[in-house]
């Protein structure tokens, strides 16, 4: 095998692993920084006493509430 069909052999092989590898780390680094955003938007909430999370969890109650009402009306008839 001569110099140039074995450097197209190792381009061949290693282009993929190569190309594979740098989509990992771009995602990767990608997931981490949002993700760490979020957990600094989580923190700067908590350290508000969570208004978005208690105002959330308020309407969740109501609207559970009212699909309670909505079944037991619908089993009474």
């Amino acid at each position: 095998m001569t110099r140039s069909e074995y450097f197209f052999v190792c381009l061949v092989v290693l282009m993929p692993i190569a190309c594979a590898y740098a989509t990992y780390r771009l995602g990767y680094s990608t997931g981490y920084y949002e993700k760490e955003a979020e957990l600094k938007e989580c923190a700067a909430e908590i350290s508000n006493k969570c208004p978005g999370v208690t105002s959330y969890a308020i309407e969740l109650e109501n609207e559970n509430a009212k699909l309670n009402k909505m079944c037991r009306a619908r089993r009474s008839k």
